[in-house]
């Protein structure tokens, strides 16, 4: 171009970028045209001619002045990160800054059928409104069997009522505290995977988890009574951190619509009410008639209902519904006299009466640590300074001071991890002359001992006192007392660690048999399950194995 600037040999490719793509602004012509001749001029100068020189705009080919600062500030070499004005870049920028923040709504009608559930397989991101728990853990994923099924053929997949329906009535409790439970109504599933969605007596509604549900009544209200609320209620799921909580969520169901419902709710709840008033002296010494003196008792709901209320041959479903609903209210504020297996007691309704041997034996270790708290409460105050431990108090400490000596011998042979676990051991025997195991007979555990350490196997071992967050705080003061476990998360793993280290347990232990629900023989559960062991360890000697097929 007449009069312009010439070409001058560029020092770097950076240095040939920036020119060219400025030129390329000037020109409006495609920049890597130029970086393609600049770099065949480089290589060879019969390849860029004058009659290879790329066409130009005739507007913008008059001549420019022979000084340009834009093209003689590109004689410096610049950072590549300052911006650039002018050109294709600052059109973009404009661009995204006018239309950058728009999104296009997705419509989702037509991916639910009236069941509620998600009719295609395609992957595509959701709304943030309708997280679909994405973090879900694989149980939950495995037990969602019911999103297989439709309303039309659930009578066929589940004829004994084993997955909840439409207008079944649920009691949502709360086994991590002590607040009451609440009645609620069953409307559908939503979201992927499957949350259950539930309308409740404070006509507020709510999603959990169908396996978390511990009581039902089948067939409370006809499903065309739900129906009307359901175009007010959210068709996806929650957020897992949102579960099971209705407190924080508004009134989202006209209460003309939602009344015929929280009505018969209501009602239900007065009736049982009204027959747990009647039968108060009855229902609150349930355990007493009901519990054996050092043996662990079984028996459904309806049993349990019927050797304390009694049952009629006339008596109609709702009374009856009545009657078992109070007496569950009465059987869960005994605490830990009365327990159930959570993974299927919705559907077996068995219930655990446990020995009043052992509730007297859980309560009194109970005192004891609450004399041992009251007497560190005492010294910490500095109000008494000739005050020394109480009785009960002092055989806590003696405890301590024992399981603390045991700990630390018995770290000295192995590490302890945080997996809930002993590491392995640090001294190794000749297995050809010795046994594998060898076990140190030292120190003797007097009764009181004997009775913590019941206490910590039924914590940590059994999860006896789940729901029961008054014992549950105990444990964890006593391992906090040791100072051996500054670093570990004071849970049940840390109370099953503790038990081997003291060498209560076995390291190579497991903890599955001590699982209640189970009954195996070396659960120790109950008397006739000693014995039953104990017979089971003599048949080591005399199994009295017969031949069948000798002649």
């Amino acid at each position: 171009r007449r009069g312009a600037t010439p070409f001058r040999p560029c020092q770097n490719v950076l240095e040939l970028r920036l020119e060219t793509s400025h030129l390329a602004d000037i020109y409006k012509i495609p920049s890597w045209s130029l970086i393609f001749a600049e770099t065949a001029r480089f290589q060879s100068p019969l390849l860029f001619t004058v009659k290879d020189r790329p066409l130009l705009d005739p507007v913008h080919t008059s001549d420019l002045p022979a000084y340009n600062p834009a093209i003689q500030s590109l004689d410096r070499l610049e950072s590549p990160d300052t911006p650039r004005s002018g050109g294709i870049r600052d059109q973009l920028r404009k661009w995204h800054q006018e239309n950058g923040h728009q999104q296009t709504d997705i419509n989702n009608e037509y991916d639910v059928d009236a069941s509620g559930e998600q009719t295609n397989n395609f992957t595509r991101l959701g709304d943030v409104d309708n997280f679909r728990r994405p973090d879900e853990d694989v149980e939950n994923e495995r037990d969602d069997s019911s999103r297989l099924m439709t309303p039309g053929n659930l009578e066929d997949w589940d004829p004994h009522h084993r997955f909840l329906r439409r207008g079944d009535l649920v009691l949502l409790d709360f086994p991590r505290s002590e607040r009451e439970p609440i009645l609620a109504i069953f409307v559908r599933r939503v979201g992927r995977p499957s949350q259950s969605q539930f309308y409740t007596i404070h006509g507020k509604w709510i999603h959990g988890t169908e396996r978390n549900i511990q009581h039902a009544v089948p067939d409370f209200v006809p499903p065309s009574l739900v129906e009307p609320i359901i175009s007010y209620l959210p068709d996806s799921g929650i957020t897992e951190e949102l579960l099971d909580r209705a407190h924080m969520f508004d009134l989202s169901v006209p209460r003309n619509v939602s009344a015929p419902l929280v009505t018969r709710m209501l009602e239900f709840q007065r009736k049982s009410e009204e027959i747990y008033r009647q039968n108060a002296t009855t229902l609150d010494g349930a355990h007493i008639s009901l519990a054996h003196p050092t043996d662990l008792k079984f028996g459904t709901l309806d049993l349990i209902t019927t050797r304390l209320l009694g049952h009629s041959k006339g008596e109609d479903d709702d009374t009856w519904q009545g009657k078992i609903y109070a007496v569950r209210k009465a059987l869960s504020r005994g605490g830990f006299a009365f327990g159930h297996d959570r993974r299927s007691h919705r559907i077996t309704g068995f219930i655990q009466i446990r020995s009043k041997e052992q509730v007297a034996n859980v309560e009194k270790v109970r005192n004891w640590l609450r004399a041992w708290q009251d007497d560190l409460a005492t010294f910490a105050a500095g109000k008494s300074p000739n005050h020394q431990f109480s009785p009960n108090g002092q055989k806590v400490v003696n405890f301590i001071h024992k399981a603390n000596s045991l700990i630390k011998k018995s770290r000295e042979l192995r590490d302890v991890t945080t997996f809930g676990r002993v590491g392995i051991s640090k001294k190794r025997f000749n297995i050809e002359k010795e046994d594998v195991m060898q076990y140190d007979f030292t120190t003797e555990f007097d009764d009181s001992d004997r009775e913590l350490i019941k206490f910590f196997e039924a914590w940590s071992c059994s999860g006896l006192f789940l729901g029961l967050p008054r014992i549950e705080a105990l444990p964890p003061l006593m391992l906090q007392a040791t100072g051996m476990y500054q670093e570990h998360r004071l849970d049940p793993k840390a109370g099953f660690t503790f038990l081997q280290e003291i060498g209560v347990l076995t390291p190579h232990e497991n903890r599955v048999r001590f699982d209640s629900h189970l009954l195996l023989p070396s659960s120790q559960h109950s008397k006739p399950l000693e014995q039953l062991m104990t017979k089971v360890m003599s048949m080591d000697e005399k199994p009295g194995f017969v031949d069948s097929m000798a002649h």
